[in-house]
């Protein structure tokens, strides 16, 4: 059962969104494509945007150099490159993963660490299903909902088309989907021994951030995991979708709880929190979305560190 959140009154046939929904429908017939051909596509979109998106070239570049300082330029441009083609195929993958059969997406996965998130439910209780934002985060949650029935969290987007088709691809699929600023809906959830979606790792500008170390570099944190956690009295699971190198389909890894989480003290639950999601982002450095501002707020002295793109 789904939860709207939120009114769709806006008049989605105005003129203004007609190239959405002519984008949107391009996309959605893609998916009768044979999936390498996707990809392929995908691929092609990415380096157009490599040319045409400076400024996001250049916050792509600048997170490489914060988080592996170590690498000379010509690597450097070659993971942005890498980033650009993985942003690509993540537009294929979105509509895939709203009206994709179960059947093609079942063929495309390969599970590892299952047992983790089972032996979790077979405690009897919630579970927060945490991953990092990759390209893969919309069909990640569609394959993790193969494995488990799971419910998501949503953030309204500025597009109106785009969030009511979002939201209505993601309510075929699972138990709830809310949004994120629904606390006392996700906390039943939890409380109740189900399995809640969430990913923490987005530039967190408010008050209550707390700064703890992303992939190295002091990142402004949201404490939620750690709140939904104690509130909901769930364990929390980290895990990936991470395509395959040969294209073939994708890993879906699901690591072992964090144990004795949450600890009480919000800055060694943050440093937990986002050591978890740096591991899963080393497994596959390509396809995390490194084009979005992670630093922004990071810390004392890093709030100008985008102002040169």
């Amino acid at each position: 059962m789904a939860r709207q959140g939120e009114q769709f009154a806006t008049n989605l046939w105005a003129p203004r969104y007609w190239l959405t929904w002519l984008v949107v429908g391009v996309f959605r017939l893609a998916i009768l494509l044979p999936y390498a051909w996707q990809l392929a596509m995908g691929r092609g979109i990415g380096s157009l945007a490599f040319r045409l998106f400076k400024r996001q070239r250049c916050i792509a570049a600048t997170n490489l150099q914060l988080c592996f300082p170590a690498m000379d330029a010509t690597e450097r441009e070659r993971r942005v490159r890498e980033c650009f083609a993985s942003v690509g195929m993540m537009f294929f993958e979105m509509p895939l993963a709203w009206w994709g059969s179960e059947k093609k997406l079942r063929d495309l996965v390969q599970v590892e660490g299952l047992e983790h998130l089972q032996r979790s439910l077979d405690d009897g209780r919630g579970v927060i299903l945490f991953t990092a934002h990759f390209a893969t985060l919309e069909i990640s949650a569609r394959l993790a909902n193969l494995q488990r029935p799971i419910s998501v969290s949503y953030r309204v987007d500025r597009n109106p088309v785009f969030n009511r088709l979002a939201f209505l691809g993601r309510s075929r699929h699972y138990q709830e989907v809310t949004s994120r600023d629904d606390v006392r809906a996700l906390i039943r959830g939890l409380r109740s021994g189900g399995v809640l979606w969430f990913a923490p790792d987005e530039n967190f500008p408010r008050d209550n951030r707390v700064i703890a170390d992303f992939m190295g570099v002091p990142a402004a944190t949201n404490p939620a995991t750690a709140r939904f956690a104690r509130l909901g009295g769930a364990q929390v699971v980290p895990y990936a979708a991470l395509r395959k190198t040969d294209g073939s389909g994708y890993r879906l890894v699901f690591l072992p709880p964090l144990e004795r989480f949450p600890s009480g003290d919000s800055e060694v639950d943050a440093k937990r929190i986002n050591d978890a999601l740096s591991a899963l982002v080393s497994e596959a450095p390509e396809q995390y979305l490194w084009i979005q501002k992670r630093f922004l707020h990071g810390a004392e002295g890093q709030l100008d560190t985008y102002d040169h793109c």
